[in-house]
């Protein structure tokens, strides 16, 4: 994932106080949480970069790949009721315990979204970025 420009204010302060939340954040082992590998300055990763259009300061977030669908298209085909009504109860569920551990550790999302929200194929629920 790549923050675009324009998301973030691009001067120094900025990147180091997104930093200094997503650190930690990659130090988190649960299995509702996809995990956070690296955090970079694009430039750092690539020399072709530049050539992306990618700007220096622009940060490259590496996740691991999440085979799933996020949660406003998994609800979509959801009936109200029956198996599936407890369906969406477990998604919930597993993401009130991921979010608890984070924030045991000191850590909030702070955008959490129904597309940051993905649910495996098997049913189980993860958040990512």
């Amino acid at each position: 994932m790549i923050l675009p420009e324009g998301s973030l204010r691009s001067d120094a302060e900025e990147a180091g106080r997104l930093r200094k939340v997503l650190v930690p954040a990659a130090h988190l082992a649960h299995p509702g949480i996809v995990p956070l590998r690296h955090l970079h300055d694009a430039w750092e990763v690539d020399p072709a970069a530049r050539e992306l259009g990618l700007r220096q300061g622009m940060l490259l977030l590496v996740c691991d790949y999440a085979r799933a669908t996020d949660l406003a298209h998994w609800l979509r085909p959801q009936a109200p009721g029956g198996s599936q009504r407890r369906a969406v109860l477990r998604v919930f569920d597993a993401v009130a315990e991921a979010l608890d551990y984070a924030h045991a550790a000191g850590i909030a999302h702070g955008a959490l979204s129904p597309g940051n929200i993905l649910v495996r194929s098997d049913g189980r629920a993860v958040v990512s970025d």
